[in-house]
């Protein structure tokens, strides 16, 4: 009855083991997830700015861009 108990155990150790490895390995994944989406959101934005010769318009009406 011993020896199952000390196998058991050794198992769970074991178990316990690989699972603190997993655990670890997440948040690494996280924090890389994190680091690339700062990289991605730094980035500079494109602006356009459009000149139109009216200041309103009726609807339906076509616009001529040049």
């Amino acid at each position: 009855m011993s020896r199952f108990l000390n196998s058991s155990r050794f198992t769970q150790l074991i178990l316990l083991f690989f699972f603190g490895l997993f655990a670890n390995a997440q948040g690494e994944i996280e924090n890389q997830l994190i680091d690339h989406y700062e990289d991605f959101s730094a980035a500079p934005r494109e602006l356009v700015y459009v000149h139109l010769n009216k200041s309103t318009y009726v609807e339906g009406e076509m616009l001529g861009f040049t």
